[in-house]
C-alpha cells in the first residue's frame, strides 16, 4: 500500500517539478514559433516581395529570418529547438543564395531545397505547420 501510494505522489509530483525547472512542453515551443510565424505572414503582407526591386530581396528575406531567431531565443524545448534551428539555418543559407545571385539549378541550391523540405518535415510533425516567409 505504501509503494502504490508514493508511486501515486510521484505520479502527481513529476510533472509539477518539470514546470519548477523549467521545461518546456512541445506545445509551448511550438506556440511561441507560431506567434513568430503570424509576424512574419503580417510584415509579409504589409511588405510584399513582388514589389520590391531583386537586390532588397536578400535583406527583406533576412528580416523574416530575424523575426523567427527572436522567436528560437524563447524556445528550449530540446526537440523542438533542434528542428527550428535546423529549418533556420536552411532559411540562412537560401538568403545567401538570393544574396550571391545563386542559379537555382546549381546542385547546392538544390540541395538547401531538398533540406528545407527535409527539416520542415520534422518541425511540422512537432508544431503542426512549416516555416515560411
Amino acid at each position: 500500500m505504501k509503494r502504490r501510494l508514493t508511486a501515486a505522489a510521484l505520479v502527481l509530483i513529476f510533472p509539477l517539478s518539470m514546470a519548477a525547472c523549467g521545461s518546456q512542453s512541445t506545445a509551448d515551443a511550438c506556440k511561441e514559433i507560431s506567434t513568430a510565424r503570424t509576424s512574419v505572414h503580417q510584415y509579409s503582407a504589409e511588405h510584399s516581395i513582388l514589389d520590391m526591386p531583386f537586390d532588397e530581396v536578400p535583406d527583406h528575406l533576412k528580416k523574416l529570418l530575424d523575426m523567427y531567431r527572436d522567436a528560437g531565443k524563447k524556445v528550449s524545448n530540446k526537440e523542438v529547438k533542434a528542428a527550428f534551428n535546423d529549418v533556420l539555418k536552411d532559411l540562412d543559407k537560401h538568403v545567401e543564395f538570393y544574396r550571391d545571385d545563386t542559379p537555382t539549378t546549381s546542385p547546392e541550391y538544390e540541395q538547401n531545397e531538398q533540406d528545407i523540405d527535409d527539416h520542415g518535415k520534422v518541425l511540422k510533425n512537432l508544431c503542426g505547420f512549416t516555416l515560411d516567409w
